[in-house]
């Protein structure tokens, strides 16, 4: 949606076209179908395509061409990806990984399993209430990180309550 606003407000709205194209059926699947179904909207509204279930497979810089599993392939000028998320080599090699690939947490404390390691940010697993993960955001990052350092200080020094990680963000 920034980058369809930029072009329209730079006068070229009417000669580019923006699609989106991800692997999920929805955005924003963490969020559920209600805010999925309503971003949708927004996109649509904006004239923005939306390309749900595509899974990208190659990439033919040379053509300015994408390749989806089943063959599907769209052209483009200017590509904008996300690659996917993937944990660090030296998290795994350090074997603080779980079965999803990802560090699991307390949801409280962003504790390992291991005495005095904590995991916050993009490696974290953290599992919701409701059963699905904590979305990979800056906004959640930022609040484990000073839920962490909090805790770190007050381990330390002996003074002060430690913090819960409380999951909210917007």
């Amino acid at each position: 949606m920034l980058i369809e606003a930029s072009l329209r407000d730079r006068g070229l709205g009417e000669r580019a076209r923006v699609d989106v194209y991800t692997p999920e059926p929805l955005p924003m699947p963490v969020a559920g179908k209600a805010l999925g179904e309503a971003v949708k909207g927004m996109l649509e509204a904006k004239g923005i395509g939306y390309h749900p279930q595509r899974k990208l497979q190659a990439v033919d810089a040379a053509r300015r061409e994408l390749a989806f599993e089943g063959g599907e392939r769209a052209g483009y000028d200017l590509l904008v990806t996300i690659p996917p998320h993937r944990c660090p080599a030296a998290v795994k090699e350090a074997g603080l990984t779980g079965e999803a690939s990802w560090v699991p947490v307390d949801r409280e404390t962003l504790q390992t399993s291991h005495e005095r390691v904590y995991a916050l940010g993009d490696v974290a697993a953290i599992k919701l209430p409701v059963g699905l993960m904590l979305p990979k955001a800056g906004v959640f990052a930022h609040h484990e990180a000073e839920a962490v350092a909090h805790n770190i200080a007050v381990e330390i020094t002996h003074r002060g309550t430690p913090k819960v990680f409380e999951g909210h963000g917007y």
